[in-house]
């Protein structure tokens, strides 16, 4: 983006060596990448864990909004209440 900026690009720098065409969607989107690069099982196990710590309150909202997510039905979820009360963990 720097290069593009001024009017430049790699092949101005003979020496420079150029990515290859192939990697390139690769590089496209560092978030994309990342989310894409998790340990899927781990993540499964820490979620399993992390529902059995949940109190009966947060499993409700918890078991609602995937139920949603689910069934592509959507909508808009708020979690409101005092500092400490366990929503980040949700």
């Amino acid at each position: 983006m720097l290069l593009q900026e001024n009017g430049r690009s790699l092949t101005d720098f003979k020496s420079m060596p150029r990515p290859n065409a192939a990697d390139m969607p690769t590089f496209t989107n560092k978030l994309i990448v990342d989310e894409l690069s998790y340990n899927k099982d781990e993540l499964e196990k820490t979620h399993a864990d992390m529902l059995l710590m949940l109190t009966n309150e947060q499993r409700c909202m918890h078991d609602k909004i995937m139920e949603s997510v689910g069934s592509d039905d959507g909508g808009f979820f708020s979690l409101y209440g005092y500092g400490g009360m366990g929503k980040t963990f949700i």
